[in-house]
């Protein structure tokens, strides 16, 4: 049985549970997507500081891997640290970060990234 549209709206768009648990929400969604044969766009996001030709080969090594036909409905973008922004990474729903070891320490191209999302944002990343 299809649940109700109007509660399936409320429930899952506005944060009203209805009293049902969240197993419960993820399962109705998952059931009707698939009853639908809708399919969740992913989006992807690549983070990485490639300032020679190597780790630009590792960077596109990444950006291929995770477009391969063989993934279904991930949408990859690729971006350098000081060209990505918040408006990036609240896009997005995983980021994969990619830096040159510098001392021990990331590259100082992706530690301006990660000052400038707290400071957009408005917290820091674990």
């Amino acid at each position: 049985m299809a649940p109700n549209s109007t509660i399936w709206k409320d429930s899952l768009f506005s944060g009203k549970s209805w009293g049902l648990p969240l197993a419960s929400h993820v399962a109705a969604m998952l059931a009707l997507s698939t009853a639908l044969n809708i399919r969740i766009m992913k989006h992807l996001l690549i983070v990485a500081h490639a300032p020679s030709p190597n780790t630009l080969k590792l960077r596109e090594a990444a950006a291929r891997g995770a477009g391969h036909e063989d993934i279904e409905n991930v949408c990859v973008t690729v971006k350098a640290p000081l060209e990505a922004g918040p408006e990036d990474v609240r896009a997005c729903d995983a980021i994969l970060l990619g830096t040159t070891e510098n001392l021990g320490y990331m590259s100082g191209a992706l530690k301006d990234f990660f000052s400038l999302y707290e400071l957009n944002i408005g917290f820091s990343l674990p």
